[in-house]
């Protein structure tokens, strides 16, 4: 019953916020309606838009440095990138390889950009495993877009990004059905355990 009852709220609260804003998050997608250029189509999942109360009090509790870059995997219409807005982020991206969602995001972002002024947030639309790193990105959320070879693909590309760049990472990982991909890695470790309206999230720091 207690389950129901927060879920039943954060519910509320996605629509609020569509609603408070003008913006369109809330609603999920399959992914047979959508256009993807991609060979990893078959490892993809639906869109389903992340908890913006969930976002704002991760957010929240953890202090990230000053110059932090975060990257959303599966940005879809680009929740996790409006969430993001009140926080001090040096940048924020997001990588959907949906050209609908994409748009949809970035039509979510100007939005915002006139409402609350304009942040340094963008939405890349390409394959998570063609992502060229600059060498500065240090937090990045996942709700579980993609199978468990994306997210090996990304990792490895991620720690030679790291080599090149040594740095700390944090990882956000909300739903964490691949999560052995990082529990394996001994580079990853598991640092915090979050259930927050019947969902689990999983913050790993990688070490240098």
């Amino acid at each position: 019953m207690v389950n129901t009852s927060k879920l039943i709220f954060a519910t509320l609260y996605d629509y609020l916020f569509d609603f408070r804003h003008g913006t369109d998050t809330c609603q999920p997608v399959e992914l047979d309606e959508l256009t993807i250029n991609s060979a990893n189509t078959t490892h993809g999942s639906p869109y389903e838009s992340s908890k913006a109360h969930d976002l704002k009090k991760l957010f929240r509790h953890f202090h990230f440095p000053k110059d932090s870059v975060l990257v959303d995997l599966g940005s879809g219409k680009g929740k996790v990138l409006l969430a993001t807005w009140e926080f001090k982020f040096k940048k924020v991206i997001g990588i959907e390889f949906s050209e609908e969602l994409t748009k949809i995001a970035k039509r979510n972002i100007e939005i915002f950009e006139k409402k609350k002024g304009k942040r340094p947030v963008e939405v890349i639309c390409a394959d998570a495993l063609k992502y060229n790193f600059n060498g500065d990105e240090n937090v990045f959320f996942m709700f579980n877009p993609f199978g468990a070879p994306v997210i090996e693909g990304f990792i490895a590309r991620l720690q030679e990004s790291i080599e090149k760049s040594p740095r700390k990472v944090w990882f956000i990982y909300r739903n964490p059905t691949q999560r052995n991909v990082f529990d394996k890695n001994p580079k990853f470790k598991l640092v915090k355990k979050i259930t927050s309206m019947g969902t689990e999230y999983l913050i790993y720091i990688y070490g240098i």
